[in-house]
């Protein structure tokens, strides 16, 4: 008959709680690498911080210069004398020049016609920059027109002479050109219209 062994009972096992590795791991680092550790871990949330900073402070340089430029280039544009524009009340006008009406304004004539002797004065009814200057064969033969930047035009037609140019100030009263017989013109006169949003009006409402 064979017989085993009984085992053992009675014996005591001590517990021993198991170390977490990261205890283990810090536990088992030397003061020295410690401290050079807490040194890095110090530089680098010094390093971070100064980035951050940097950021902040590169962003609001970039927005103060496109303000900076914003503001150089708004006032660094060309500066050129402003045409006040004149009131829009009757008689706003004043007769370009002096003589007779030979015909009126009606639905096939577009203005009015001004006799006068030749080689006189014509003059800027009012204030503006003039908008054409030359000669075409369109009828009026040599002529300006003269935008008074408040939606009135003014044209001046069958001139001998042009003293202005597209793009010229001119002011109220201030000599234009001559009067001629260019274009579709048996005698010597000057055809005056007046515009309103490009409308033809009649000139007689617009003068005193």
């Amino acid at each position: 008959m064979i017989t085993s062994p009984l085992p053992q009972y009675g014996t005591l096992y001590r517990y021993k709680p198991q170390t977490k590795a990261s205890n283990v791991l810090w536990s088992s680092v030397s003061a020295q690498q410690r401290i050079h550790f807490c040194i890095n871990l110090v530089l680098l949330l010094m390093v971070w911080l100064l980035l951050n900073t940097f950021d902040i402070s590169l962003a609001q340089s970039t927005s103060s210069e496109s303000t900076i430029k914003s503001t150089v280039k708004a006032t660094s544009a060309p500066i050129t004398e402003q045409i006040t524009p004149t009131p829009t009340p009757a008689f706003m006008f004043i007769w370009p020049i002096s003589g007779s009406i030979s015909t009126p304004f009606s639905d096939n004539h577009n203005g009015i016609d001004i006799i006068k002797p030749s080689d006189s004065n014509i003059m800027a009814a009012g204030d503006g920059i003039v908008e054409f200057s030359g000669c075409r064969d369109n009828g009026y033969g040599c002529y300006i027109i003269i935008d008074h930047n408040n939606g009135y035009k003014t044209l001046y037609a069958h001139m001998a002479f042009l003293f202005k140019q597209a793009g010229e100030l001119v002011r109220q009263g201030e000599v234009i050109g001559l009067m001629g017989a260019t274009g579709n013109a048996t005698t010597t006169h000057l055809h005056f219209a007046v515009l309103e949003n490009d409308l033809h009006i009649d000139p007689l409402s617009m003068l005193p």
